[in-house]
């Protein structure tokens, strides 16, 4: 039996947590060029997360009957029964009332409404597209891009073209890492039953389809450039780290072994998601 806080930590899923967390606090940082208030960055990025965290409980109970098939996830909480519903329901509730909670009072409205449209698309729209369509990736790219707008929202209060402009660059970048997991990890999705793109299409429509998302990432960051999101050192940062995915990308259909591949081109994704929030940190030290 692990220890209670380990239970509830991992019931959580940390990671998305945290990957999330970065993209709030990295478009705080770049809606704040004007001067960082150090309240709201910290309200946004903290309030954001405990809905998040709800949300991932929530899909932890959803998907228990999933991750009983696949290798990777068979010892979760709801899996092994260490954790029982009405419990889990309790600590789920707790998180999303915190996370409203200083959402609203520290942040703003439109902050707050995105966070909740967020939790209701991935719990519900994207729980069910995942079983029924291999479009499913894309519909749940939709909630994995609003973090980085609620963050932007949190200090300007507005959605305006640069929030746009991270929503699409979050939504390519999202694209390209998930459809490289569920290439490496194909076996665990066909074991679950689940129409991901690296299941039902053919392998080099998958690759084409990576490199295709890794293309349009390169696009956005230009744009975002030339429309100056990222300005200065931060700029040049960001074209030569999504030039090196895109050179990581390219490489797919020639290369020997396309689960290795796969995973650089997740290894590289992770790696962008820090890159981005140094970046966004760059730009309001050299404002």
């Amino acid at each position: 039996m692990r220890n209670i806080f380990q239970l509830y930590y991992q019931l959580a899923k940390p990671g998305i947590v945290y990957g999330n967390s970065l993209h709030v606090l990295a478009g705080a940082l770049l809606a704040s060029r004007a001067g960082v208030d150090v309240y709201t960055v910290i309200a946004a990025t903290v309030g954001s997360a405990l809905i998040i965290a709800s949300a991932c409980v929530v899909n932890n109970y959803t998907d228990r009957r999933i991750d009983l098939a696949m290798e990777r996830t068979r010892k979760r909480a709801f899996v092994t029964g260490e954790v029982s519903l009405p419990i889990a329901a309790v600590y789920a509730l707790l998180l999303f009332v915190s996370g409203v909670g200083v959402l609203h009072v520290y942040t703003n409205i439109l902050t707050l409404v995105l966070g909740l449209v967020g939790y209701v698309w991935y719990v519900v729209i994207y729980g069910i597209a995942k079983r029924h369509t291999v479009h499913s990736t894309l519909i749940g790219s939709v909630p994995g891009a609003l973090p980085i707008v609620a963050g932007y929202t949190a200090v300007t209060g507005e959605i305006d073209q640069t929030a746009i402009v991270l929503f699409a660059l979050i939504v390519a970048w999202q694209m390209a890492h998930f459809f490289a997991i569920s290439l490496y990890r194909k076996e665990e999705y066909e074991a679950a039953g689940l129409p991901v793109y690296a299941v039902v299409r053919p392998l080099n429509r998958v690759i084409l389809q990576i490199s295709m998302y890794v293309v349009l990432y390169v696009v956005v960051v230009g744009y975002a450039v030339s429309e100056g999101v990222f300005q200065s050192f931060a700029a040049v940062g960001m074209v030569v780290a999504a030039g090196w995915w895109a050179v990581v990308a390219s490489q797919g259909l020639r290369h020997k072994n396309k689960r290795v591949w796969a995973k650089q081109v997740f290894a590289v994704s992770l790696a962008l998601s820090f890159w981005l929030l140094c970046m966004s940190a760059l730009g309001v030290v050299l404002a």
